[in-house]
């Protein structure tokens, strides 16, 4: 046996003998204690994989195993934490490492099927997750060694590691020889620093868990037009997560003046007979803030990763000349109605993808939770990215939540919020009263046509600034659930997490449409549904069915009813056959739903739509790539307008034998052009102007 050998061997009976040593000591508390640890972080693990991608329950419950034995094991051998000097770097490599191997291997997941240009498949891959837990453990025994040999010789970087973990230890004891002079300043600028760092790094968990495909454009929209009408559980969690920063800092305060006023601190070892000690007066600065700048930066690198950051940075520094190349903008010289126009009920839903119906018809399920909207998108006429049922599979930050969708859908251009041009300050000053005012949008071109228009929606129309975006007419009609609180317009007091839910909502556009009808104008009706908003994991109302027990895989069979139900009802009426229908998934769901599946097996999600009573029949419906943008002269043109090149924004006619961009310009090339910056859109969209405005004399 050579001499490398015999020291591995020696390395390992020497491992092997502490562990059963620990064992041996352990008490009963630490026994117990770090299987429910171990089992916890490894349940944490799993349900980090599960939100990011989808994983059924077998795998999960195997995926439970290797961790925790893993974690299990590492633990026995190390020291408690109340006798560890370096407590919080344990605490900091478990919470960051184990993130960042559930997210590396999910990036690598989606790197292979990108690669193959489909979905991300079910993980089926077992093997690489024990590998991965295996690399975790080996770095985590690494860095364990390393310490030990550093601390185990006296020189500089041994006093500063050792002076950093006693300074830093939960439990230990202090000598107060004389009076520190700033200490309660200096307690209340770390507790300062310390809040922020925790508050963004558990704002990363926030947004990682809840919202895992949410990009920074959302965030920066979100927060800047929410004007505080979040729902219930987003509040909840806000205060939960306030509540904990603010516990966690009056802690840690109390903890840093105790310091501040020390003259020795003392730490006793494992074994409770050496005592390490050291004088504050030989803490430096770097000492007191590492474990702070370590806080901080896991953070943000926790923000950065969720929301993707590198790539919203590499977009915006590198411009692009899309709009100034492809962009058409709407004029009445290439928008020609037709002498009898047709009415318009648009209809967008929430969260609703043809993923929700059965295998056989397209969907990826196994019972079919929208069979009236399939069978009514048969009867009718839908877009598909496939031959055969499908629909919209081109996704993108700037078009991938309902304001941005409603914008894309209704201008042809997607909502571009963050990092934008100097004097785009949204709402922050008087003249940017209005989202995105200077764009002409389907709203302008109806109202110069002699449209009466209402928009309907079950939620505060106030957050994401909705209201500032539609209605800009004196004949337009917005009803919220603001209007709906002060008006005699509800059977029933609503019980949805953001106002009035569909169930409540339906019946009363149905009267308004009345109302629109006895009118001597064509008008147009936008409805939105809301019960399955997915970050709430959808709202089961009392329509909804008993003998499903996931609730939004209810509420997504419910709003199938309800929609189709609507749909069914206009048909009938007298104005109905005048009627253009559309209906339209606003964009994929976030958060899913266990009972449902999603993109394994290759599966590629989209949207729904179908057009009831269209007035023209498409050159081709299939095998089509298009993006949400698309929609706005699709439904002109399904009006039986006529548009000369067939394009308005960035958007194309699917009706008609020309291209979309996406078409043209592939899809890789077309997704990153228009989420670079642009001059063009921030010098001619967000440009402050009077309100209400004409189609034809609003943009110079």
């Amino acid at each position: 046996m050579n001499s490398k050998s015999g020291h591995i061997i020696s390395l390992l009976q020497k491992t092997f003998g502490r562990y059963l040593d620990n064992i041996r000591r352990a008490s009963v508390l630490r026994i117990l204690g770090v299987p429910l640890f171990a089992i916890m972080y490894a349940a944490w693990t799993v349900l980090l994989m599960a939100s990011q991608n989808p994983i059924d329950r077998t795998h999960s419950m195997l995926m439970w195993v290797v961790p925790a034995v893993l974690i299990w094991l590492l633990f026995f051998p190390s020291r408690p934490l109340r006798y560890s000097p370096f407590w919080f770097l344990r605490i900091m490599y478990f919470g960051l490492a184990g993130y960042l191997n559930v997210s590396f291997l999910i990036r690598l997941e989606k790197a292979y099927a990108e690669l193959k240009d489909e979905e991300i498949t079910q993980y089926k891959d077992f093997p690489k997750w024990i590998i991965f837990w295996l690399v975790f453990c080996i770095v985590y025994a690494a860095i364990r060694r390393i310490m030990e040999i550093i601390l185990s010789k006296e020189n500089r970087l041994q006093r500063f590691l050792l002076r950093t973990g006693i300074l830093w230890s939960p439990f230990l004891k202090t000598e107060k020889k004389e009076q520190h002079r700033g200490a309660l300043l200096r307690s209340i600028i770390f507790t300062f620093l310390f809040m922020i760092m925790l508050a963004l790094t558990a704002t990363g968990f926030y947004l990682m868990y809840n919202f895992p495909n949410m990009d920074i454009e959302a965030v920066v929209f979100t927060v800047r037009f929410a004007n505080n009408n979040f729902s219930s559980e987003v509040l909840t969690s806000t205060l939960l997560i306030a509540g904990g920063v603010l516990i966690a800092g009056v802690t840690f305060f109390i903890m840093a003046y105790r310091r501040e006023q020390a003259s020795v601190l003392r730490k006793q070892d494992l074994k409770k007979t050496v005592t390490l000690e050291c004088e504050t007066n030989q803490i430096t600065l770097l000492n007191k803030l590492l474990p702070i700048l370590a806080l901080g930066i896991t953070g943000c690198c926790i923000l950065a990763y969720t929301l993707n950051l590198r790539q919203f940075l590499r977009y915006r520094l590198h411009p692009s000349t899309l709009y100034e190349d492809h962009y058409v903008e709407p004029s009445p010289d290439i928008i020609h109605f037709p002498e009898d126009k047709k009415n318009l009920v648009y209809i967008f839903m929430e969260s609703y993808e043809n993923t929700y119906t059965s295998k056989k018809n397209g969907g990826n399920q196994t019972t079919d939770y929208m069979p009236e909207l399939v069978k009514m998108a048969d009867d009718n006429l839908y877009f598909s990215n496939r031959e055969g049922r499908g629909g919209q599979s081109v996704f993108f930050p700037t078009v991938a939540y309902t304001m941005a969708s409603s914008v894309a859908q209704t201008s042809g251009i997607p909502l571009t919020t963050a990092a934008g041009n100097p004097r785009q300050r949204l709402l922050s000053e008087p003249e940017y009263t209005n989202i995105l005012s200077s764009v002409i949008r389907l709203e302008d071109i109806l109202h110069d046509a002699g449209y009466n228009q209402l928009f309907a929606t079950g939620s505060d129309s106030t957050f994401g600034g909705y209201n500032t975006y539609v209605a800009q007419y004196d004949n337009d009609e917005l009803f919220d659930a603001n209007v709906a609180k002060k008006g005699n317009y509800l059977s029933r007091k609503p019980k949805g997490p953001w106002g009035v839910e569909d169930c409540l909502l339906f019946p009363v556009v149905k009267e308004k449409v009345r109302e629109l009808a006895e009118k001597d104008a064509p008008f147009a009706v936008t409805a939105y549904t809301i019960d399955t908003h997915s970050y709430e994991h959808g709202f089961r109302c009392e329509n909804c069915d008993p003998s499903i027990k996931d609730d939004f895989a209810a509420s997504v069979e419910c709003s199938n009813r309800i929609v189709s139900e609507f749909v069914h009802w206009l048909e009938n009426e007298p104005y109905g056959d005048d009627t253009v229908v559309i209906v339209v998934g606003d964009h994929l769901a976030d958060i899913r739903a266990k009972q449902l599946r999603w993109s394994d097996d290759g599966y590629v999600r989209t949207t729904y739509n179908c057009f009831v009573h269209a007035q023209k029949t498409p050159v081709n419906r299939y095998n089509r790539t298009f993006t949400t943008v698309d929609m706005f002269p699709t439904t002109l043109s399904a009006l039986g307008v006529t548009i000369d090149g067939d394009r308005l924004g960035l958007g194309t006619d699917l009706f008609s034998a020309t291209p979309t961009l996406c078409e043209e310009m592939g899809k890789k090339e077309f997704v990153e052009q228009v989420q670079m910056r642009s001059y063009y859109y921030n010098a001619h969209f967000w440009q402050p102007i009077d309100l209400p405005r004409n189609v034809y004399n609003s943009h110079t």
